[in-house]
């Protein structure tokens, strides 16, 4: 647990001469004890002997006889001393020799146990080096992969940005002003007498005026497409579906139906009071197209999607976002970056066409309407949704 908490702040390449150190410490830590051990076991076998057992004799007092009388005395002394330091001698080689093979032994395993750690350390430093060989190999590899995608990215990017504006240039060569004709069906209970159309073509419809000398004539106009009675909601949208996503490329793009009242314009837009699959209008289209796009780029590009919902009438520009008590007139302003605006009118952030299709119906409530020979709730105003 030590050795992992000091080697855990450490560089990979620093770890093998730690770990050297630490093995040499202990190797030398080892061996001092084994020596200390041994020499206290020799110095208790010697405290049996004579050495150490016999008392210390009283040195002889000063006599004022000649120095030759007091080495005549203490001859026999030193001759006995020296016996005895000869006595000890003898009894050391004697215990040395009787524990050398047990030291010789200790020695030689640990001889053999440091050999051990030498060459595990050894193996060791071996395995790191090829470590940090690896790493830098892979690491190498990475840095390439790295590289690749980067270009990858740039080209990626590149290859959108110019698909973005060969799209936009094709969507401009067809006409950055688009007029549809659509023909609205009988409804049930009028007269086909009444039918004014003579002829209708992909992009041309003939209308049946009266002249002034009494003889039908007819006049003819060209538009972008003309739409028949059987036209459904998608193919009216199919035609304007491609402006979609040059909202989202940063163009701005407005879609709007006029019309006389009761000619299908709200039909077309927004689709009938109860609305299915089949029957939604432009608008929801349009929102649900612009909701996929926004889904499709969202690891590339972040989209903020808000709304935005005024009228005019009598000249008067209305927020139909707010409620009908606390509406006020707005005031539209010229602005160098976006043209005209209407910086005061709610904006309300959206995530999905469901969102979209709540503000609508609450703004819807808040127009003004009123009742006329065709339509009794006839919107007497004209509704901007941005």
């Amino acid at each position: 647990m030590l050795v992992r908490t000091l080697l855990l702040d450490k560089k990979p390449e620093e770890v093998p001469l730690i770990v050297e150190s630490l093995l040499i410490k202990v190797i030398q830590e080892y061996e001092c004890r084994a020596a200390n051990k041994h020499l206290v076991n020799c110095i208790g076998d010697l405290k049996g002997t004579d050495l150490f057992s016999r008392p210390e004799k009283p040195l002889p007092e000063k006599t004022s006889t000649s120095n030759q009388v007091k080495m005549g005395e203490e001859e026999p002394n030193l001759l006995k001393v020296t016996e005895e330091v000869s006595s000890v001698v003898r009894n050391d080689d004697c215990v040395a020799e009787q524990f050398q093979p047990g030291v010789e032994i200790t020695i030689e395993l640990q001889q053999k146990h440091i050999q051990e750690l030498r060459n595990s350390l050894s193996s060791v430093k071996s395995g790191m080096e090829q470590l940090r060989i690896q790493y830098s190999e892979d690491f190498t590899k990475i840095g390439r992969q790295l590289y690749i995608l980067s270009n990858a990215a740039s080209g990626y990017h590149k290859v959108l940005e110019d698909n973005r504006k060969l799209y936009n240039q094709i969507q401009d060569l067809k006409g950055n002003i688009r007029v549809y004709c659509r023909v609205r069906p009988f409804l049930p209970g009028q007269a086909n007498s009444s039918n004014t159309v003579a002829g209708m073509e992909e992009r041309t419809i003939t209308i049946i005026t009266p002249t002034k000398y009494g003889k039908d004539g007819s006049k003819s106009f060209t538009f972008n497409k003309v739409f028949g009675p059987a036209a459904t909601q998608e193919e009216v949208f199919s035609d304007m579906q491609p402006l979609i996503r040059s909202v989202l490329d940063g163009f701005n793009v407005c879609i709007f139906a006029y019309g006389q009242t009761g000619s299908g314009k709200t039909y077309t837009m927004s689709g009938p009071n109860v609305l299915s699959k089949e029957s939604v209008g432009v608008n929801y289209r349009a929102l649900n197209d612009l909701f996929n796009l926004q889904a499709q780029r969202k690891g590339t590009i972040n989209y903020e999607i808000s709304v935005q919902m005024i009228e005019i009438y009598n000249e008067q520009v209305r927020d139909l976002l707010q409620d009908s008590g606390n509406r006020s007139t707005l005031e539209i302003r010229n602005t160098s970056q976006k043209g005209l605006a209407v910086p005061d009118a709610s904006i309300v952030p959206v995530t999905s066409t469901s969102d979209v299709a709540e503000l609508m119906n609450q703004g819807q409530k808040n127009r003004v309407v009123g009742s006329t020979a065709i339509n009794d709730r006839s919107s007497r105003s004209h509704r901007f949704v941005a």
